[in-house]
């Protein structure tokens, strides 16, 4: 896998072994970072359900100022990790190794907010519940993208679909917070 455009353009990325996470395609990371081109400067990332961190690292190659990686995995964290030094992006990083709903529970104990917030669940996860709380770690201009199944029906109460592109089976889904 490698970085799309930006300071690290064409560099290769690690990823985890196994069937256990479900890699963004060249070509959803692409439109996703297309749609983000002026948001993504200066921005806090928040990458959930990482897994290699493909996504909050291409968003550091544009221009974003700090990515957040929550994956579980041992082996998925350690991915990032082998990643994020590869490209010296330490100081620009941080990474949970947590279940999610733990890691939410600590991003919004800690007052931590996002510019942008990608989601890449299973897609057989019940996502709403996350979705619901998802808008205390949001800055108020944020923007969530939700990475889905294009049978996947998205309905949340606290927030606002604004848009929906499909790329084969996978759908991405645009969210602001209602206000």
């Amino acid at each position: 896998m490698k970085i799309l455009t930006g300071r690290f353009k064409n560099r290769e990325l690690k990823t985890p072994k196994g069937q256990k996470t479900r890699p963004t395609s060249s070509k959803v990371k692409g439109s996703v970072f297309d749609i983000l081109q002026n948001q993504i400067l200066d921005a806090h990332f928040l990458d959930l359900f990482a897994g290699s961190g493909s996504m909050g690292i291409e968003a550091l190659s544009r221009g974003a100022i700090h990515a957040t990686f929550v994956e579980k995995d041992r082996a998925g964290c350690q991915c990032i990790r082998e990643n994020v030094a590869l490209l010296k992006l330490e100081d620009e990083t941080t990474i949970v190794q947590s279940e999610i709903t733990a890691a939410l529970k600590r991003l919004i104990r800690n007052e931590e907010r996002f510019d942008i917030i990608y989601i890449d669940p299973p897609y057989t996860l019940k996502i709403t519940p996350l979705l619901e709380e998802i808008p205390k770690i949001l800055k108020e201009e944020g923007l969530i993208i939700l990475e889905q199944s294009k049978e996947a029906c998205i309905q949340v109460a606290t927030l606002n679909q604004v848009d929906k592109r499909d790329f084969g089976d996978t759908s991405l889904y645009f969210f602001i917070p209602l206000e």
